[in-house]
């Protein structure tokens, strides 16, 4: 029987965010904070260290030119439930994100 701990390729999705710069002045900078995340999700999606597939990982970037790139509270949750219904089994999920909205 196989461990069901046991990650197989394509069995991570997930989601960076990286945040150089707050709105809120009582948070302070993170200068390498997108840097940072972007890196992360690149060793995830190199085939050489985790392998996984582009469409597994989603980056949300303060400095995003497009508004849906952006790291607002809406973008974090809808890139959470994309990934989730394009895992197959979204209950996966269950008891990772506890908000009455998702």
């Amino acid at each position: 029987m196989e461990d069901p701990k046991v990650l197989h390729h394509g069995d991570l999705w997930a989601v960076f965010v990286g945040v150089n710069e707050y709105d809120d002045p009582a948070w302070g900078d993170l200068p390498y904070g997108e840097k940072d995340a972007a890196d992360v999700a690149s060793v995830f999606m190199d085939s050489a260290r985790g392998g996984y597939p582009a469409s597994n990982i989603r980056l949300l970037m303060g400095s995003a030119k497009r508004r849906f790139d952006k790291p607002t509270r809406h973008n974090v949750m809808q890139a959470i439930k994309h990934l989730a219904m394009g895992s197959g089994d979204p209950a996966k999920l269950q008891g990772a994100i506890q908000d009455p909205h998702f």
